[in-house]
């Protein structure tokens, strides 16, 4: 039986690449190549693959904040995490996101193809439990002081932060986030007040500083 793969990257020529190279193995089946987090997301829930290979710098959904929807509403995938030049940051949100593997996106695509036998041969517990070990002793010596304000968002004030900062309207984060304007407002207002940022250009300056969105995606 093959194992179904779904490939999540803001680079269509990247994740087309990858797609071409992975279907070289028989044992390996990509079944869907999406290039935005909410769209990755959907696809996990729709097409329930064995792995799920993300970009952790995802416009709409950041890559961290996929991770975490998919270990929490399938947790029958495993997510390999892509990154390049992760943070310590990154690294410490990685490590209690669910996620089975972080892999640079510069790597032979033979060391992907292994992580993915590798994920996929564990329990479903295990790899999350390593991976936090790994991230938390490469983040351990930074101090909690050094902790990005943003951990002080909820979950949905940094989906909202995210798509603020790549210069969505209310409406369109409204629909895209499937809640009303109002609450929008509400939480970009709540984002404001626990930042002490009150312009666009301030939060999406923020954004990009603390790995939320990147800047190919403003």
């Amino acid at each position: 039986m093959k194992t179904t793969v779904i490939i999540a990257h803001h680079q269509k020529l990247f994740s087309d690449a990858l797609k071409t190279s992975l279907v070289k193995y028989d044992d390996l089946e990509v079944i869907d190549c999406v290039h935005d987090g909410l769209a990755a997301v959907i696809s996990s829930r729709n097409n329930q693959p064995d792995v799920a290979i993300v970009d952790i710098q995802l416009p709409k959904l950041n890559g961290i904040e996929v991770v975490r929807k998919i270990s929490r509403s399938c947790q029958s995938v495993k997510v390999i995490a892509l990154g390049f030049q992760i943070s310590s940051r990154q690294l410490t949100a990685l490590a209690s996101s669910g996620a089975a593997s972080l892999i640079s996106d510069d790597c032979p695509v033979s060391a992907l193809v292994n992580d993915i036998h590798r994920v996929t041969q564990l329990h479903s517990i295990s790899p999350h439990k390593n991976l936090a070990v790994r991230f938390t002793s490469n983040a351990a010596t930074h101090s909690s002081a050094d902790q990005p304000k943003a951990a002080h968002l909820t979950n949905k004030e940094r989906e909202v932060l995210q798509l603020v900062a790549e210069g969505f309207t209310t409406k369109r984060i409204a629909d895209s986030l499937f809640i009303s304007q109002k609450t929008v407002s509400h939480h970009r207002d709540n984002i404001c007040r626990k930042l002490n940022i009150h312009s666009i250009a301030g939060l999406t300056k923020y954004a990009i500083r603390e790995g939320i969105t990147s800047a190919h995606a403003v």
